[in-house]
């Protein structure tokens, strides 16, 4: 049996695991309509254990998670919730503000499980390597932690919703937390209804996936979403491309349902191939 700290051989990621993995990753969703069905304890357990194999600066570890299990908290954050959208429809005006008061923005109605989610930040743990110079590392880390539950879920057909339209600290009394917790996510857990490869805002026009580039002197960083169908399987084109190129070069492939990008000097663009 290995020991900590002996060199191991690492498994090997063949195609066929890799091509599994993408497809893991297409079909993660935040989920917003559930099932009742209870999801058995001992799972939520295994998932919330899964997601302490993330990263964290310092390995300082402050992912903290909270079962809201009391139907009276439940309701406080419900109330917290329509409070805090009620305000947020407030910041949109014309057909964005019609399109806004459609889309259903929680699972918190029917959500068999509910976990809030802080970020402990007076952790002893790390000693703090990493997270003196950029406190914000430990936020990032709880939310590296709430990725690998989600696609950890995702392969046992549980969903995962992330609630952000919160007030963070009427959260954080609620749930009687330490003050020194700083709260990231309340996430809503439980069998999905239904099953979409494509997320519910690009379904109701609300944001489409598309393509960014940003100019940093000579350079240009481009990171294209993915955009249509493949025909032949029904799956989105694998047309995630993340470079950084003279911009006075030319990106081209061949590969099926990848975009091409030309950059021409003073003038990049990039479009669809």
């Amino acid at each position: 049996m290995a020991r900590v700290g002996d060199l191991c051989r690492p498994p090997v990621f063949d195609v066929a695991f890799r091509e599994k993995l993408e497809q893991l990753f297409l079909w993660r969703r935040d989920v917003r309509r559930f099932r009742t069905d209870q999801v058995d304890n001992k799972l939520i357990e295994e998932l919330i254990a899964t997601s302490a194999l993330a990263p964290s600066v310092g390995n300082s570890q402050p992912w903290r998670f909270v079962n809201v299990a009391d139907p009276n908290r439940r309701a406080t954050i419900r109330a917290n919730f329509e409070t805090t959208n009620a305000d947020a429809l407030g910041n949109y005006s014309g057909e964005r503000a019609k399109l806004y008061a459609t889309l259903k923005l929680d699972g918190l109605d029917k959500a068999p499980v509910q976990l809030a989610v802080f970020s402990a930040t007076q952790t002893p743990h790390g000693h703090g390597l990493g997270s003196r110079t950029m406190p914000e590392t430990l936020a990032y880390s709880v939310v590296g932690a709430i990725q690998t539950l989600w696609l950890a879920a995702r392969t046992q057909g549980i969903g995962v919703g992330w609630v952000s339209i919160l007030d963070p600290t009427d959260v954080t009394g609620t749930l009687d937390v330490p003050d020194t917790w700083q709260f990231i996510a309340y996430l809503c857990i439980g069998y999905p209804e239904e099953e979409h490869m494509d997320p519910e805002l690009v379904r109701t026009e609300w944001q489409a996936r598309g393509g960014h580039l940003q100019v940093y002197g000579s350079t240009v960083t481009i990171a294209c979403g993915y955009s249509g169908r493949l025909a032949s399987t029904g799956m989105p084109p694998r047309s995630l491309i993340i470079c950084t190129i003279s911009s006075q070069a030319a990106l081209t492939t061949s590969r099926s349902g990848w975009r091409t990008i030309r950059l021409v000097p003073g003038l990049p663009s990039f479009q669809n191939g």
